[in-house]
């Protein structure tokens, strides 16, 4: 983790440590309105279902979202507020069990 100059580092004790595990994962970018954003949300579960891959839900596989920071960091802006997104959905994605 990177944390801009003029940011204090938090105390180790308030840090937890993830490890992302190797995994294929399904990556789609979200850019627009709060509208879009569910569209692609929706779109995804789509592709899932109907698909020759499912969600992981191991323990300690996560799905993860990617914010760029600037211009804008939306991190300091109230979800309510924000009217356009972007970032990356990371989903882990195995290949379906052959049955």
């Amino acid at each position: 983790m990177r944390l801009p100059e003029n940011r204090e580092i938090p105390a180790a004790g308030d840090l937890e440590l993830l490890s992302v595990p190797e995994r294929t994962y399904d990556v789609a970018t979200c850019r627009g309105s709060r509208e879009e954003m569910m569209n692609l949300y929706g779109r995804l579960e789509e592709w899932i279902g109907g698909g020759r891959y499912e969600t992981d839900n191991e323990e300690g596989v996560y799905s993860f979202e990617v914010n760029p920071l600037k211009p804008v960091n939306p991190f300091d802006i109230p979800a309510n507020v924000i009217d356009a997104f972007h970032f990356d959905i990371y989903r882990a994605v195995p290949l379906r069990h052959q049955r």
